[in-house]
């Protein structure tokens, strides 16, 4: 639908234009916390001591490193001795299972993995093991990667667009996770998209990463490092103190996942105290326009959405500050499609169509995974995301559903995220999950499992009656269970996989007793 007419140039990297930044605002501030902080140059020093390290320990261009850390100042300068020296930064966060964990380094073959000590026990990974903190488990220690008294820094390789610069491995909702291959063009092209849709980031401004770096937070920040402001970082979540963290490190911009943002309300409506920001970025899954208004009206106007994936790097689309101002459908959208990438819907019909992108920010591959990246991504060079999505008339995109997820239910397809879009918006639900489970006479049934907000009690009359009021009749819920909470995957997005996963075993186990 858009013509790429801000893309990056074949040569375009992340690593130059980190070399860029560092030469630029060499004595600004790179890393607050409160009380102190380093420079973008004292940020160097330590990169390259980082980067002295992994050459001592066989890290070269190309080889991959899995992070499997809290959110530490520290993984600043790790992420940016990777970046600058060619290795390939294989973020994980510390949220997985640590047999999560050993699968990605065991899949891409990690070289050295750098991970919390509380994970050290049930780790199985090929390479060195770095431990956040010195330990018995294992021989080398963040401590020593940031010593005073550094190994001698090997050469800086030549990066080009092309290269490797990440590995971002997807959760899926089926099967093991699959490594997306991102370009150091691709982080080029996020890094200076974002820079140009934020408002106006730069020296002074302070990005804190309370979400997980590894991941959305980790994403926005790269237009922030590219504009020359400073990151911070936040090790634990705790929503009513965020404006007191906020303010200790002069905060102006807080990435949030959904999850986070529903929080983050919670709190404000219990008395605490509303953050001051320029910006509060968020994306990874739809929010309902009842949050997004309530939410407009307690912390200003500052909420911003991007559309991306591991596959296709945010910004895809953008709901600016501006847009989050009006109550209408609007705030139902994606926002409108950047102008540096495509993109088209495959066999458009009324109730949408396949979402379909081409442009710097898509992935190279999956991963040793050709038959995954052929299916993924055609001869024309488009990336088939399978979200289901729409254009309306002012060339907003709508996120209708997930291919992979829609369920036929007595031979009508039905999308769970439009009947979640419809839930979520009632008075008195606070999280929503729509599932698809097995009936013998339709196929699949629809399931809602919904997380009343507290002082709410819900009931299933309301809950049906609210989605026939807008959607067809057959898609109405069969069954609703109310619970206390939803299992959480370490993204922050509700665990459908171990959700289905309960559905089947409970199924499987009334068909036993029915034989």
């Amino acid at each position: 639908m858009n013509s790429a007419d801000f893309t990056a140039g074949a040569d375009a990297s992340w690593a130059a234009l980190l070399w860029q930044a560092h030469r630029q605002y060499a004595l600004q501030p790179a890393v607050r916390w409160p009380g102190g902080g380093w420079s973008w140059d004292e940020v160097m020093t330590h990169a390259r001591g980082v980067a002295a390290w992994l050459h001592h320990l066989g890290v070269r261009k190309g080889d991959r490193v899995v992070i499997a850390l809290e959110n530490r100042p520290e993984v600043v300068c790790i992420e940016r001795a990777l970046a600058l020296w060619g290795a390939v930064r294989v973020a994980t966060g510390a949220r997985l299972h640590p047999h999560e964990i050993s699968y990605i380094a065991q899949d891409c073959n990690a070289r050295v993995t750098i991970v919390e000590n509380r994970l050290l026990p049930s780790l199985n990974v090929p390479g060195a093991i770095i431990a956040a903190e010195p330990c018995a488990e294992a021989a080398y220690s963040l401590p020593e990667l940031f010593s005073t008294a550094p190994l001698p820094c090997p050469p800086t390789p030549k990066i080009v667009g092309s290269d490797l610069c990440s590995l971002m491995y997807t959760s899926g909702t089926t099967g093991r996770p699959k490594g997306a291959m991102n370009s150091h063009r691709a982080w080029h092209a996020m890094a200076t998209q974002l820079r140009a849709l934020l408002p106006s980031p730069g020296p002074g401004d302070v990005l804190l990463h309370a979400a997980p770096m590894s991941h959305f937070s980790g994403s926005v920040a790269a237009g922030y490092i590219a504009a020359g402001a400073a990151l911070a970082t936040l090790r634990q979540w705790q929503p009513a103190q965020l404006a007191a963290d906020a303010d200790a490190v002069g905060a102006t911009c807080v990435p949030l996942v959904p999850t986070m943002l529903h929080d983050l309300l919670d709190a404000l409506r219990h008395g605490a105290p509303a953050p001051q920001l320029r910006v509060l970025p968020y994306g990874g899954s739809p929010v309902s326009a009842r949050l997004l208004t309530e939410a407009h009206a307690r912390l200003g106007a500052v909420l911003q959405q991007f559309y991306g994936a591991s596959e296709a790097l945010i910004p895809l689309t953008s709901l600016s500050i501006a847009e989050h101002t009006i109550n209408d459908a609007r705030l139902t959208s994606a926002g409108q499609p950047h102008a540096g990438v495509e993109i088209m819907l495959l066999t458009p019909r009324d109730s949408g169509g396949e979402i379909c992108v081409r442009g710097a920010n898509v992935m190279l591959g999956y991963w040793n995974n050709p038959a995954a990246t052929a299916a993924a991504i055609d001869a024309e060079g488009w990336y088939h995301t399978g979200d289901i999505g729409r254009f309306d008339a002012q060339g907003r995109l709508h996120i209708v559903g997930r291919q992979r997820e829609m369920l036929i239910s007595g031979g009508f397809n039905i999308y769970p995220a439009e009947l979640e879009r419809v839930i979520a918006n009632l008075p008195g639900v606070a999280k929503v999950c729509v599932l698809g489970i097995p009936h013998p006479r339709w196929g699949e049934a629809v399931k809602a499992i919904i997380v009343p907000e507290p002082g709410y009690c819900l009931s299933e009359e309301e809950i049906i009656n609210g989605c026939t009021a807008e959607l067809a009749r057959y898609k109405k819920p069969q069954q609703i269970e109310f619970v206390s909470e939803l299992p959480l995957t370490g993204t922050g997005k509700v665990d459908k996989v171990r959700l289905l996963a309960r559905e089947n075993a409970s199924h499987s186990e009334l068909q036993e007793k029915e034989r």
